[in-house]
């Protein structure tokens, strides 16, 4: 079987376009897939990013109202109540660990509204107070059950629960 000279001629010259279009290819792509892999890169990270700031956002919520629960006057006295326990070291310790806990979550105010950071604040701030006034208001010679009972009565008197309408106002913020 002869195969005529310019049958053989028309395949070189499509194997030599074949091949130069490969080699074309190959070589773009290769020039070509470090911009595409960065470009891809890029666009995890801003997925990763925007993901990870949301959940961010959803701890720091859910840390304030964890505080906000820690913080609440019957949790606090609850926790710290001894038989014995002389009512300056009652009041102390209450205080102590109202500041401490609002330090422990200082940095959720990145997170969060600057209205629920400044009701947070507000919520410490009316906390400590109230321990301090109930204290000064019955003196250091009552008991510590008094003083409780002095602390309890104090909250119900007033029309508005701070601890409640903080709490309503994270919850609300978070799922809007």
């Amino acid at each position: 079987m002869d195969i005529s000279p310019d049958l053989v001629e028309f395949l070189k010259n499509l194997f030599s376009i074949a091949f130069g279009v490969f080699a074309g290819l190959l070589l773009a792509f290769r020039l070509a897939w470090p911009k595409i892999e960065r470009f891809l890169v890029k666009l995890r990270a801003v997925g990763q990013k925007r993901i990870g700031k949301e959940t961010l956002r959803t701890a720091a919520y859910e840390r304030l109202l964890l505080f906000v629960h820690r913080i609440d006057l019957q949790q606090v006295m609850q926790r710290h109540y001894q038989p014995g326990i002389s009512l300056q070291e009652f009041q102390q310790s209450m205080i102590q660990e109202v500041e401490a806990e609002l330090e422990h979550n200082y940095t959720q105010q990145l997170y969060v509204s600057d209205a629920a950071w400044k009701s947070v604040l507000a919520l410490k701030k009316y906390t400590i107070e109230l321990i301090r006034s109930t204290a000064q208001k019955l003196g250091n010679s009552v008991s510590v059950d008094r003083f409780v009972e002095e602390i309890l009565a104090q909250q119900q008197k007033n029309a508005e629960n701070l601890n409640l309408a903080t709490q309503i106002l994270l919850k609300n913020e978070l799922n809007a």
